[in-house]
């Protein structure tokens, strides 16, 4: 969904092409544990996986700890999915 405000595009929020799921979760962190996947594991990610990896604002480590993060706390809330938008530009 986006919104238009004075002729600039938002994107919404709560929109599901910016979540990542408990299935991608686990298999960014096998990518970032192993370094390597299956053509049908990389088929299987998400648009937002895709860029995860792709991001340089962090380090292979730091993404690991975010990784691990994600999946604590989606265990934690009983969710299946959570949204990767920064919470600063809120």
């Amino acid at each position: 969904m986006n919104i238009a405000l004075d002729d600039i595009i938002l994107k919404a929020f709560n929109s599901p092409f910016n979540i990542l799921k408990m299935d991608d979760i686990n298999i960014l962190i096998k990518y970032y544990t192993v370094k390597k996947l299956d053509d049908d594991e990389i088929k299987e990610l998400r648009l937002s996986a895709i860029k995860f990896i792709e991001s340089k604002s962090l380090t292979d480590d730091e993404k690991l700890s975010v990784l691990k993060s994600l999946k604590s706390i989606l265990d934690d809330i009983g969710q299946s999915f959570i949204g990767v938008n920064n919470i600063t530009t809120r």
